[in-house]
């Protein structure tokens, strides 16, 4: 016979219940079915539990420790490794609910946003969204992105859902023949973003030389070490005060993290100094007028004049600063922010008639521009038109329903940025900085899809009227088999995480071994625990 042991508190309104199963070894019962579904196999708490652990967890950032003491402030006594498990199994489970409810998140003229984004080695996660509703449609996880695993990606879409309308996705041929293979009828759009990012790479090929020689003057070294005068009055207190505020000024944009092609730090630079060489000359010429000479004023004077005076850096600026001009432009008509997930980024359905007039109208101007300029600026002019040639029909092409009607598309993947950002910051709030990218490594496509319950779209065609705990009752083995394979078990971790401390190690046993023929064993085991960093 079957034995239940269970002790019942109000969790804000619904009972929760803790249950131990004992089974008796000489009888079956026909009720372990029922059972079965209400306390997952291996768990010692039943689904309410279950549910209110992964939300916890999952939706409201708790640590465990805090999920651990809530509930034992309700007289549920549970370990962290229970309180995981569980939060796991909410994953899983809410990831099966979503499958079977695919269909119901049908859209007329489906805008499908294809997107792979790599979070540990070769390892990404790969997200279908629908561009219009912002709906994660269904993710997973595969070892790289190539035409096979996102091929049988997509063929498991078409099991739940009517061909797209049409594809957005990035510049990668993998995608651009996977989807030509399982949908061969839809209309495959680039997105903007990534075709703008790609265009820079070959439109600034002196942006690396700009940088070489302003390096090369050794003046951009000279002004870091300027550094504020020790406290005093006066002019040449305030000129010494002045001098390092605007080094940092000129430095500054070589502290941010590189965004290029979107932004140029050296041009930047370059530009700073040019302002400031200005206003050096004013106070240099103010100080000869009163008989005054302020060496910080002059230093710095000098150091900018080693970098605008050097003809290798301002022939470079020179293409540098039209090219920019005209990439600048092209990401304008094309209606691209410098940063895919920030609030510049449009989530609205672009007017593609407007964006071709625009297009058009500045391939004209940076057309003639070139020509009138002629030498490199020509040749770069030439392949602003090039590239927008090569991918017009991805770029530009009008998308149509079903029914005939046209259908505007947010022509850029924001919308699954979006999305990724959100499980990372739910990741962040949990877990810390350090844990970030292993957990978003093993749990990203299921966080993809949990991201769902933030979407309004979502909300109403799914989750509105869900009965979880019946739902969550009915998900088979299978199912969950199904599910698990998405969890990257071994998320691939650096040994020692500060490249700093690495070589030192590498040189500590190596001199451990050439000391002796026969070495210690407690000197190899005193290295081995040096690697715990």
């Amino acid at each position: 016979m079957n034995t239940f042991q269970r002790s019942a508190v109000s969790l804000s309104g619904p009972v929760v219940m803790k249950v131990t199963r004992r089974r008796c070894i000489d009888h079956a019962s026909n009720n372990m079915g029922a059972l079965e579904s209400i306390v997952p196999s291996g768990s010692r708490f039943d689904l309410k539990v279950m549910i209110t652990t992964g939300i916890l967890r999952w939706l409201m950032d708790y640590q465990r420790d805090e999920i651990r003491i809530l509930l034992e402030g309700r007289g549920i006594h549970i370990s962290t490794g229970e309180i995981s498990a569980l939060s796991v199994e909410f994953l899983l489970r809410f990831y099966c609910i979503h499958r079977r409810h695919i269909p119901e998140m049908e859209v007329d003229g489906c805008v499908l946003h294809l997107d792979g984004t790599g979070e540990s080695g070769d390892e990404i996660v790969f997200t279908a969204r629908e561009g219009r509703t912002g709906m994660c449609i269904d993710s997973t996880t595969m070892q790289s992105e190539n035409p096979v695993p996102i091929g049988k990606f997509l063929e498991s879409l078409r099991m739940y859902t009517k061909d797209p309308a049409a594809v957005v996705r990035d510049m990668s041929k993998s995608i651009r023949g996977a989807v030509s293979e399982v949908f061969p009828e839809t209309t495959q759009l680039v997105c903007h973003y990534h075709f703008v990012k790609d265009l820079g790479k070959d439109v600034f090929p002196s942006y690396s030389g700009i940088r070489s020689a302003m390096v090369s003057t050794k003046a951009l070294a000279r002004i870091s070490k300027n550094r504020p005068p020790d406290r005093g009055s006066g002019i040449r207190y305030a000129e010494g005060l002045w001098s390092s505020i605007a080094s940092e000024y000129i430095l500054h944009p070589r502290t941010v993290p590189s965004r290029f092609p979107f932004l140029l730090p050296y041009v930047q630079v370059l530009e700073r100094c040019l302002d400031v060489d200005v206003m050096c000359g004013r106070i240099i010429s103010w100080n000869a007028s009163h008989l005054i000479a302020v060496p910080s004023t002059l230093d710095l004077h000098a150091a900018i004049g080693k970098i605008i005076h050097n003809s290798a850096v301002m022939e470079r600026y020179a293409v540098l600063s039209r090219s920019w001009m005209w990439f600048e432009s092209v990401r304008k008509s094309l209606g691209v922010s410098r940063d895919l997930s920030s609030s510049e980024s449009s989530k609205e359905a672009a007017d593609i008639a407007e964006i071709s007039s625009d297009i058009e109208n500045v391939l004209r101007i940076i057309e003639e521009e070139g020509e009138f300029a002629g030498g490199e600026l020509k040749r770069i002019s030439r392949i602003f038109g090039k590239s927008v040639d090569d991918h017009r029909d991805e770029l530009l092409s009008p998308v149509y329903g079903k029914d005939g009607n046209m259908i505007d598309v947010v022509r850029h993947n924001g919308v699954e940025e979006i999305g990724h950002r959100w499980s990372r910051m739910h990741v962040r709030r949990r877990t810390g900085r350090s844990a970030t990218t292993s957990e978003m490594t093993m749990y990203g496509a299921l966080t993809a899809v949990l991201s769902n319950v933030n979407n309004a779209a979502y909300i109403d065609k799914v989750l509105k009227d869900m009965d979880f705990l019946r739902e969550f009752s009915s998900i088979t083995d299978p199912e969950m088999e199904e599910a698990r394979r998405l969890i990257r078990p071994n998320p691939r971790r650096p040994i020692i995480r500060k490249d700093k401390y690495r070589k030192g190690r590498l040189e500590s046993l190596v001199s451990i071994l050439e000391k002796s023929y026969d070495p210690q064993a407690w000197e190899i085991n005193q290295w081995v625990e040096s690697i715990k960093i």
